[in-house]
Order: C-alpha cells, then structure tokens, then sequence
C-alpha cells in the first residue's frame, strides 16, 4: 500500500469515528475514575462465562482454586495467615498467567493446524472439467 492510498484510507474516516482510543492525557481521553465508573463487574462476567475471551475463564478458575488451597494448607499448618495469603496471592498469579499461556499456545497451535490442512486440501483439488461431470446414474455406486 502507497503512502497515498494510506493518507485516502485515513481522510476518510469520518471525524468522531476513530477506533482507536485517544492517548492518556489527550484532550477527551478516559481518566482513570471515568474507567472505574463504567466498570461493571456483571458485564465482565458475562463477557467471560459468554466465550469473547478465551481462556480467560479457565485460567482464573484454576488461579482461584489453587490460591485458595495454598492459602488454607498453609493457614492449617500454622503459618499463619497472612503468610499463607502472601503464598496464595503468588500461587493465584503464577497458575493463572500459566495456564493462561499454555491455553493461548493451544488455540494458536491448533489455528496453525486448521491453516494448514486447509492449505493442503486446497492445493489438492484439481479443477473439474466437464468430461468429469458426465450424466449422473439413478443406480449409485456398486449397483
């Protein structure tokens, strides 16, 4: 694409219409209070358990459970708790970020699979000519 054909592409986006956001601390950008007034923790639960973000849901669900079983095994064998919630908390980030990655590594490693079978299939198919459409028989295969 030609440095013009860019400047064409930019011009005729209508003015209001960006989409990307502004730069913090450009004039109209969102401050930070303005995010955590329009944050609503049931639209972004709805936004995880609704499948837009893959992965997300599963690796705090794993988090989760295993920041709360670090913390209790380590409040019952008398670490104390606020030990215990520091290892929970690291035990949470650790296992979320993980399991995170290894899904993410999983949907782009299968995404490559799918391409690439497509590629082949696509490659194999030859073009139909019209001596291989010839009449079809009312009797099938093998009759």
């Amino acid at each position: 694409m030609s440095a013009a054909q860019t400047d064409d592409n930019i011009s005729s986006i209508a003015p209001g219409s960006s989409t990307a956001a502004p730069p913090p601390g450009a004039a109209g950008a969102p401050s930070a209070l303005d995010s955590l007034r329009t944050f609503s923790p049931r639209a972004e639960a709805a936004r995880l358990s609704a499948g837009r973000m893959p992965c997300a849901r599963k690796s705090l669900l794993f988090g989760i459970g295993t920041g709360l079983g670090v913390t209790a095994v380590g409040a019952i064998a008398g670490r104390g708790l606020r030990p215990a919630a520091n290892w929970g908390v690291g035990a949470f980030v650790l296992i979320s970020l993980t399991s995170w990655e290894s899904c993410r590594r999983s949907l782009a490693a299968e995404a490559e699979r799918v391409r690439i079978m497509i590629d082949n299939h696509s490659s194999r198919r030859r073009p139909r000519s019209a001596q291989d459409e010839g009449p079809a028989t009312a009797a099938g295969p093998g009759q």
